[in-house]
């Protein structure tokens, strides 16, 4: 897909959207205003599917219309689709064949959702028959779902000619809603952290933009002549912020549904893949994969850089991955709250920094049980402060009687990360360990992390 035909779709699609969300709202005007959106959202777009390239126009396309979409990994339980969008209220969802089935399950506890579009399987009239025999399924029943195919959806707009710079140009204006940098984006589901959802505006997301589009800013040095293949989900935000940042940049951008070694390293072959960006478990793979033994799997060799997300990697497994793929591994550290990483390690940092903070971005360790700030090589809280933090949490008095602690929370502006960390004399910042995985031995007040225990 060209960029040119990325905006083409993305504008192709808004449109059909707009007048999907209209038929939908003009359908359930007398449904209750707390079944309709959260925060004062008229429409919520769900999207619960695999990574693929119909995901990159459906993002932009809600982006241009200032819909918010709630997005759960596809690997997600029924039960933790219906405990989401119980909380987010969508009333169109965006899923693949796949995954129709987990969404239908789903529906049954969900009375916003009435729509869903299923991404094309590649043969248009299979599509349009699973839709019709999946709204026949449903025929009779409470529920007023239907199914629709992607393809179906697209021929709700016309077909005028957008072939022209001037044409796309009208077509983007036509569709792109003027917005309060404070309005919902994104409603993403925190990993591990009790089911809580971040509320992401554009103005978190236009922070994470602006950061990659200035090659050195986020230290990360890419350029209009990469190829970058993508290795973590969209539906994360360390994936949306990339994925978006580097469109903005204007580089190649390879995703793939799920990571698999030999696709992924086929991958790097095919598209001659310059700059890679990955997850700890994915790094885990490759460091010790047997099809990276011959140093030639990944001829003709050109990656320039690896960056690491999402969780600390361990100095050995940065070593390992550094050999096994003949470029420089660097890290970079952020959380779901923050909208993207806002520690990125430099060239020639040690190999086990998280990173320096990123332009227009702050940071503090202090302590974590009176709050006062630390110097260098002490061990304390990581905080964090940025245009890019949430704006809160979606329902979040649920979401405080659900947890033990009151860590992940914004206080003037301040991100408490829960994560114990302690930075250099060069500014470097070091993640130990979770503050709540510490044990206390008030004698002597000796502390220990449970991951020097184990």
């Amino acid at each position: 897909m060209t960029y040119k035909d990325l905006v083409h779709e993305s504008v192709t699609l808004a449109r059909a959207l707009r007048t999907l969300m209209k038929d939908i709202r003009a359908k359930t005007e007398s449904t209750r205003a707390s079944d309709a959106g959260i925060a004062g959202d008229d429409s919520v777009v769900g999207v619960f599917v695999e990574n693929r390239k119909e995901l990159l126009p459906s993002l932009l396309a809600n982006l241009l219309l200032g819909v918010p979409v709630t997005m759960l990994n596809p690997l997600s339980n029924t039960g933790e689709l219906v405990r989401a969008w119980t909380s987010t209220r969508p009333s169109l969802a965006l899923c693949s064949w796949g995954t129709l089935a987990a969404v239908l399950e789903a529906s049954v506890s969900l009375p916003s959702l009435t729509q869903v579009v299923v991404f094309p399987s590649g043969n248009p009239e299979a599509d349009a028959r699973e839709a019709a025999a999946a709204n026949a399924a449903r025929r009779g029943k409470s529920s007023a779902l239907r199914v629709a195919a992607y393809a179906e959806l697209l021929k709700r707009t016309s077909k005028e000619s957008l072939d022209s710079a001037e044409d796309l140009a009208n077509a983007v204006g036509d569709v792109l809603r003027p917005l309060r940098s404070d309005t919902h984006t994104a409603y993403l589901l925190q990993c591990g952290r009790g089911g809580r959802i971040a509320r992401l505006t554009h103005r978190n997301l236009q922070y994470t933009v602006q950061l990659l589009q200035e090659p050195d800013a986020a230290g990360y040095g890419w350029t209009a002549d990469d190829v970058l293949l993508l290795g973590a989900p969209l539906s994360h935000a360390f994936g949306l912020g990339i994925c978006l940042g580097a469109l903005a940049l204007g580089l190649k951008v390879v995703i793939m549904p799920y990571f698999r070694e030999q696709l992924f390293l086929s991958a790097v072959q095919a598209h001659k893949v310059s700059q890679l960006v990955l997850v700890p478990r994915q790094a885990a793979l490759l460091a010790h994969s047997p099809l990276l033994e011959d140093a030639a799997v990944l001829a003709p060799r050109g990656l320039r850089g690896v960056v690491c997300a999402a969780a600390p990697l361990p100095r050995a497994l940065h070593r390992d991955l550094t050999r096994r793929l003949a470029a420089p591994c660097r890290q970079a550290y952020g959380l779901t709250q923050a909208s993207c990483s806002l520690l990125v390690a430099p060239r020639g940092a040690p190999p086990d920094t998280q990173g320096r903070v990123v332009p227009g971005a702050e940071a503090k360790v202090v302590d974590a049980g009176t709050g006062a700030p630390l110097g260098p090589l002490q061990v304390g809280e990581l905080y964090l402060r940025a245009p890019s933090i949430m704006a809160g949490y979606v329902d979040y008095a649920r979401a405080q009687a659900t947890q033990d602690d009151d860590d992940d929370q914004v206080v003037g502006g301040w991100l408490r990360t829960g994560d114990l960390a302690y930075y250099d004399r060069n500014e470097c910042v070091f993640v130990v360990d979770r503050l709540k995985d510490v044990t206390m031995y008030t004698r002597g007040h000796f502390k220990e992390f449970d991951g020097e225990h184990e």
